[in-house]
């Protein structure tokens, strides 16, 4: 891989949110067997709280190479984090952050892949999780990162869900992503937090790839008031229409959101809902060529398939 090399020029008291780095790998469409494809890097951004900026990043990783490569290869998210990491530290050089993990979500259509999605947080009261089935056909802990919340982390350790318990196994049962607002309040967090300096004010499960009729593994991204994941985190649902004979791109059409979208508008939300549609991959926004609502100068939009329907997307913006 060659970049562009940053000075570290902001501190992690300084930025807005836990999310400050991100790069999208792409498999490409080709005749090869999967074994023989790489994973190329199209796209890496540092998020800082008074600029976004683009690496220039070239990179390739075969399966089970970085992290992205891992993804690809396990079939599920992956934490990483520690300071022997190699992969690591080498974000940190290229981004100038004091990043403290990278998390990979590989992004499937019909059963393949076609992105993977590597976020990087700093430090922050929150943590990710990743949920994966085990032998007894319930959800373990397989991966896990926690800042500020240690009884919490305690628990989890001893915590299994079936199908459609809390909010790992709702997503696992249903594949559809959620996000729960003041979890200590929803009666479907099963966890408690209370002795923990974190106050968590959202919860977002989101269902990774799909197995035997269910999603492969589930992703809970935890954070607080202080210092949120995103500026904006939402998740759209979306009706594809029935395809017609040779339309591989049937539209999408913007139907709810989680939360209240009222400041970005409905005639916003269907322009990227179309976008997707012809791309049917993860979307990157960026300020001024894409037409962002006010306010915001990044957004990631990450598509959640049924087969080939676009049935949800996760919706980031900074």
């Amino acid at each position: 891989m060659t970049t562009m090399t940053l000075e570290p020029s902001t501190l992690t008291s300084e930025l807005l949110t836990l999310i400050n780095y991100v790069e999208v790998w792409t498999l490409p469409a080709t005749d090869e067997s999967e074994s023989q494809s790489v994973l190329q890097l199209d796209h890496a951004y540092v998020i800082g709280r008074e600029d976004v900026r683009r690496l220039d990043s070239t990179g390739r990783n075969g399966l089970g190479e970085g992290i992205a490569g891992s993804a690809w290869k396990q079939q599920r998210p992956v934490i990483l984090q520690g300071e022997n990491s190699a992969v690591l530290q080498h974000v940190i050089d290229i981004s100038g952050l004091p990043i403290e993990v990278l998390l990979a979500i590989p992004v499937y259509r019909d059963y393949q892949l076609v992105n993977v999605v590597v976020f990087g947080l700093t430090a922050g009261c929150g943590g990710v999780e990743i949920w994966s089935r085990d032998d007894r056909d319930e959800l373990a802990i397989s991966g896990s990162y926690y800042e500020g919340l240690s009884s919490f982390e305690f628990i989890s350790q001893y915590v299994r869900f079936p199908k459609g318990a809390g909010v790992p196994g709702a997503c696992w049962k249903d594949g559809r992503p959620r996000i729960i607002a003041q979890p200590h309040a929803a009666p479907n967090f099963i966890r408690s937090f209370d002795k923990d300096p974190a106050q968590l004010s959202q919860c977002i499960g989101l269902p990774i790839g799909r197995e035997y009729g269910f999603a492969g593994s589930v992703i809970l991204l935890l954070s607080d008031e202080a210092k949120p994941l995103a500026r904006n985190f939402n998740l759209w649902q979306c009706e594809s229409s029935t395809p017609t004979e040779g339309d591989t791109n049937p539209a999408v059409r913007f139907t709810s959101s989680s939360l209240d979208t009222s400041d970005l508008g409905s005639d916003w939300c269907q322009s990227v809902c179309d976008r997707v549609a012809i791309d049917r991959q993860t979307l990157l926004l960026t300020s001024g060529s894409d037409g962002l609502p006010v306010g915001f100068r990044f957004g990631v939009v990450i598509p959640f398939f049924c087969n080939e329907s676009i049935d949800d997307l996760a919706v980031l913006l900074f």
